[in-house]
């Protein structure tokens, strides 16, 4: 968009808006799904690499809401799989390639 010289040099300019909207676009709504609380698995999935910390693991019912809730801490495995590569730096090794 172009913008004439006196807009960047002056203060007012600055801050003022420098784009406009669309205004015959449509909103879409947002979806939403109802999750429910049935479907938990009461042992977490602990992901490869890491280990559930002793005694971290906390369900109950909170006392404010009423709903549910399940509380845990990870922790990453020393020495584990270090030669393995991410996919981050797979995908980098193929663009230079």
């Amino acid at each position: 968009m172009k913008q004439a010289t006196d807009n960047y040099q002056s203060e007012k300019g600055v801050f003022k808006k420098r784009w406009s909207q669309s205004s015959n676009l449509i909103i879409p709504l947002p979806e939403t799904q109802k999750v429910s609380a049935d479907s938990w698995r009461q042992d977490p999935v602990i992901p490869k690499g890491f280990m559930l910390v002793p005694d971290s693991l906390e369900v109950g019912v909170s006392a404010v809401t009423g709903y549910p809730y399940q509380y845990y801490r990870v922790m990453r495995i020393p020495g584990f799989n270090q030669n393995i590569k991410t996919k981050e730096v797979r995908r980098n090794d193929r663009r230079r390639a």
